[in-house]
């Protein structure tokens, strides 16, 4: 026996099955509506037809309209066939309002306003208008009342029993035209402000983005920030792993950076960390390279590459041009422009390492470096 659950779970993938034939759009969109209220009509006139064929035919007995009633049933079933297997809703629509042009156009030939059967006709710009691109639905509603203004014309006088005359005719036309304008400009005036719910939905995801890039970055030098890291990290390290890449790890400190600040000022010392990130973001630029500011003037990265000799290659390529940037340094005690020591740890065998790991190795190769006299990168 089902669970409560699950047979509400079933009665939604029904009724969503029923309205949107399984079609899915990523966000909500005018095609999303006009899905759903396709549906519904194909729905409610597939009934209506079905018992007016049978009340046409067994009561009435009126066999043409009965006929012409059952014939445009059938072909609204293919219609709603066809949309559940092709997923095409403007194939679909084309099919609905091609019969239902044919069929209202038909069926006031034959019925000859008969119980006032032209009011039929008022749902042709109310559908047309509502399913389609706004405009090509005006000409061809345009088309349609222009025919069946027609048919109605030469009617004066002998439908209806001879009760159709002049007045009548105006009557019809000037609600026809009117119904076929306020249904227009309802349209136009709903795609209006559709547009503009669209422009603030736009400009609040543009804002989210801004807040998020605002959250993952670093103020000052515009790099990743110490929060971002552990989610690039667990990403580059799967996709490393699955590639069988080789990942390097490394942290870069500035070298006497506590001297450079009390020799030349923060304002100075703001200005150096700046140009050090516009170093980094120009050397590691390739998508495989994340550079994070960890704080201060340390600064970590990732690098993955098919081949271990070039993530080593990169990193000496990087000592070397923060270096060039010949940034003055009185305050180092092994140069006299601006240096920095790198700690670098590059794995090939994932299961022996994760995040803590990798991160503890490449310090103590930091610590190493700047034992060694700084300026440099011990791997």
């Amino acid at each position: 026996m089902l669970s409560y659950n699950q047979s509400n779970m079933n009665k939604s993938k029904f009724i969503n099955s029923f309205l949107t034939a399984n079609i899915y759009y990523k966000k909500y969109s005018r095609n999303y509506r006009r899905l759903i209220l396709l549906n519904i009509l194909l729905y409610v006139t597939v009934f209506m037809l079905g018992v007016f064929a049978l009340v046409n035919a067994f009561k009435v007995q009126d066999y043409i309209v009965a006929g012409m009633d059952t014939l445009v049933c059938l072909s609204l079933i293919y219609a709603i066939i066809d949309i559940h297997k092709h997923k095409r809703l403007n194939r679909a629509i084309n099919i609905f309002v091609t019969i239902l042009f044919l069929f209202l156009l038909s069926f006031s030939l034959v019925n000859q306003n008969e119980s006032n059967g032209l009011v039929w006709t008022v749902f042709f710009p109310l559908v047309t208008i509502l399913l389609m691109n706004r405009n090509k639905a005006l000409s061809l509603v345009t088309l349609f009342y222009f025919m069946l203004f027609f048919f109605a014309f030469e009617g004066i006088g002998s439908w209806q029993n001879g009760n159709w005359d002049l007045v009548s005719f105006l009557r019809f036309v000037a609600a026809s035209t009117t119904l076929t304008y306020v249904v227009y400009f309802m349209e136009y005036s709903h795609e209006l402000s559709e547009n503009q719910l669209e422009l603030v939905r736009i400009k609040e995801e543009e804002g989210m983005r801004s807040l998020k890039e605002l959250s993952i970055k670093d103020a000052l030098t515009q790099l990743y920030n110490r929060r971002h890291l552990n989610e690039v990290f667990d990403r580059e390290f799967k996709t490393a792993q699955r590639h069988n890449y080789y990942f390097g790890f490394f942290i870069l400190d500035i070298d006497y950076f506590k001297q450079y600040n009390d020799a030349y000022g923060h304002q100075k010392g703001d200005e150096a960390l700046c140009s050090l990130a516009d170093v980094l973001k120009t050397r590691m630029r390739r998508s495989e390279d994340f550079i994070f500011r960890l704080g201060g003037e340390e600064f970590c990265g990732i690098c993955v590459s098919e081949d271990k000799s070039k993530i080593t290659a990169q990193l000496k390529v990087l000592l070397h041009a923060i270096e060039s940037l010949h940034i003055e340094h009185s305050g180092s005690s092994i140069s006299k422009v601006l240096t920095v020591s790198i700690g670098v740890k590059i794995i090939h065998d994932f299961d022996e390492y994760g995040f803590d790991r990798l991160y503890k190795e490449a310090d103590e190769a930091l610590y190493k470096a700047k034992h060694e006299g700084r300026n440099r990168i011990v791997f």
